[in-house]
């Protein structure tokens, strides 16, 4: 029996170009997916067998289940259409069709071009054992050598992570950001890309004081929300005049504050945060409306710790930021490039028990389907 498609499944199955879709586990993406493939392949404009056609699912089980639903979606077609041979050769095609997870996509394109790769086609995918193991080893090789040799740099850097007595800081620190940048398109770039976060002494383009400027007009504006809400409900409460008045003070000054954060204006948003006094509210006595009064007082304490968290993530002033910033670029540069030789270490190590992990496995992929050109990453033919 036919599924009665809704409106939106409909726009999922016969969308032209790149479609995305946003859907909750039992929603039905199996089936529509299947039917969208059976729309390509039997659209009369621009037809595209079914082997032709790369499908991937998150499990080898919805891997099946996807290639059983579009066996029956051809059964459907073949009835509706019969004789028709190009249907009928579809369902021949299915068999070789690339319906499967990126783990097994990505494995299978890379055992077929090992030459270009300069690879073993015979490699093995590494388990958490072999990955622990040969990682162990190539980070103490790479610590090894600058132990031997250590610059005032790399001492600064070990002082840092207290390596003296347990090395594990620092080992975890180059894993982490190894591991991190094995997850993007161009892990490389991503490095340099740190780095440069670290050299950019602009504070109105500079990353960390972006995410510090962002971070502090959120909690403001939400400071300024809250402030009206009392507002409102202190119209009809004893001395509602000065509540009113002492939280419009307060919401004139939040908005210098809101002010500071969207101009990125550091210094002015510190003094303001540094100056900051919580709006006055009469004694707990003075209010017959003792709900009205713990909710006020609960929201004027959430209010000055999130000014006070400001003011810890500015930490000083304009100058003094750029300061540590300048200081934490000399670790961040002997950091990233423990991370790069690690890289080397650990891959080499990799090729010579002829493995690789599966992150290893999907950059040697999108090695072979994209090619770069002025740092963007494009089809490859």
């Amino acid at each position: 029996m036919a599924i009665e498609l809704t409106n939106e499944q409909k726009n999922a199955v016969y969308g032209k170009g790149t479609i995305l879709v946003y859907a909750a586990a039992g929603s039905g993406k199996t089936a529509v997916l299947s039917k969208r493939v059976i729309e390509r392949v039997c659209d009369a404009n621009d037809k595209a067998t079914i082997d032709r056609l790369l499908i991937v699912t998150f499990t080898n089980a919805s891997a099946l289940e996807m290639r059983t639903r579009i066996a029956k979606e051809l059964d459907i077609k073949a009835a509706e259409n019969p004789g028709n041979t190009y249907i009928l050769k579809q369902k021949l095609l299915l068999k070789n069709a690339k319906i499967c997870t990126i783990d097994s996509f990505c494995i299978d394109l890379v055992r077929k071009n090992f030459g270009v790769l300069g690879i073993s086609p015979d490699f093995a995918v590494a388990t958490k054992a072999d990955t622990a193991y040969l990682s162990e080893r190539a980070i103490k090789s790479v610590l090894s050598r600058h132990f031997k040799n250590p610059d005032d740099d790399f001492i600064n850097l070990c002082d840092s992570f207290n390596i003296y007595t347990n090395d594990l800081g620092l080992s975890e620190a180059i894993t982490d950001i190894y591991d991190a940048g094995l997850c993007m398109s161009k892990p490389h770039k991503w490095f340099s890309d740190i780095l440069d976060s670290y050299s950019n002494y602009n504070i109105k383009e500079n990353l960390f004081a972006d995410i510090i400027f962002n971070d502090a007009l959120s909690k403001i504006e939400l400071i300024k929300e809250q402030f009206n809400l009392i507002i409102r409900e202190a119209v009809n409460v004893e001395h509602s005049e000065k509540i009113i008045a002492s939280f419009s003070e307060a919401i004139e000054y939040v908005q210098m504050m809101i002010d500071a954060a969207s101009f990125k204006e550091w210094d002015r948003l510190y003094e303001l945060s540094c100056n900051y006094k919580t709006p006055y509210t009469p004694q707990q006595k003075q209010w017959s409306n003792q709900e009205l009064y713990l909710k006020v007082k609960a929201i004027k304490e959430k209010c000055k710790k999130s000014v006070d968290s400001i003011k810890s993530n500015l930490q000083g002033t304009e100058v003094q930021f750029i300061e540590q910033l300048k200081l934490a670029e000399k670790q961040i540069k002997i950091l990233i490039g423990l991370v790069r030789e690690y890289s080397e270490e650990y891959y080499n190590l990799l090729i010579q028990n002829n493995i690789l992990s599966f992150g290893h496995v999907e950059q040697l992929a999108l090695k072979l389907l994209c090619t770069e050109k002025d740092g963007e990453l494009l089809p490859s033919e």
